[in-house]
């Protein structure tokens, strides 16, 4: 998350940022051993079967790309409704602007993180 005037002011720095995250996600999702590896060594934990549960769980969380979960800010808004006069409509494009995932996307960059081939 970040101020649309950084986005404005400092795009190149946002879509560096979603760069090494997106990876990070990737290796989440696609390397099982390092992801417990790294559960491990955070949650100072040695059980195995707790580590394999904590990824069970965490894992589908993320997504990939990293996208915002709509449904979940949907939920917030609601809950903001509730009880309190609102002036105007409220709609996600007050608060996402996916555009430079959307751009990384149109570049190719999801695609060749994927691609083992183009994998280091």
């Amino acid at each position: 998350m970040v101020r649309r005037s950084f986005l404005a002011n400092k795009r190149e720095t946002v879509k560096r940022f979603l760069r090494a995250y997106s990876e990070g996600i990737y290796e989440f999702k696609t390397n099982k051993e390092k992801a417990i590896k790294v559960y491990a060594n955070r949650l100072k934990q040695k059980d195995l079967n707790i580590l394999e549960e904590t990824l069970a769980f965490y894992g589908p969380k993320f997504s990939f790309p990293p996208r915002v979960n709509r449904g979940g800010i949907n939920n917030a808004l609601a809950l903001v409704r509730q009880g309190v006069e609102v002036k105007g409509e409220i709609n996600l494009g007050q608060f996402v602007d996916e555009s430079v995932i959307d751009e990384l996307e149109r570049e190719g960059f999801f695609k060749k993180l994927s691609d083992p081939r183009t994998r280091k």
